[in-house]
C-alpha cells in the first residue's frame, strides 16, 4: 500500500498536502511527469489515466529526452566516486 498526495481535483502531486490517499498499486510510466495524468478513484481506491491530461503533459514537457543507460551508469559512477572521496577515499 502505499500513501499518497493527491491535490483539490484529485490529481497525483508532489510534496505534502493535506489530501494524503492509499493505493494498492502505482501506475507504471515511462516519464515521471506522466504521474501527474493519473486521478484518484475514491471508490476504487485506484489512479486512473486521464488521457487528455497526459497528452498535454507530454506536449509541455521538457523532460521528455530518456538518458541512455551509459548516461545513466556514468551518473551512478560519479556519484560513487564524488562518495568515496568525501568519506576519505580516493
Amino acid at each position: 500500500m502505499f500513501s499518497i498526495c493527491i491535490d483539490d481535483k484529485g490529481y497525483y502531486t508532489e510534496g505534502t498536502t493535506e489530501n494524503i490517499v492509499e493505493v494498492e498499486e502505482m501506475p507504471v510510466v515511462t516519464n515521471i511527469s506522466e504521474l501527474f495524468a493519473y486521478k484518484y478513484d475514491a471508490e476504487l481506491k485506484i489512479f486512473v489515466l486521464d488521457e487528455n491530461k497526459l497528452k498535454e503533459i507530454q506536449v509541455n514537457s521538457f523532460d521528455t529526452i530518456e538518458p541512455t543507460t551509459e548516461e545513466r551508469l556514468s551518473a551512478i559512477e560519479s556519484a560513487i566516486d564524488e562518495l568515496a572521496s568525501i568519506i576519505g577515499g580516493e
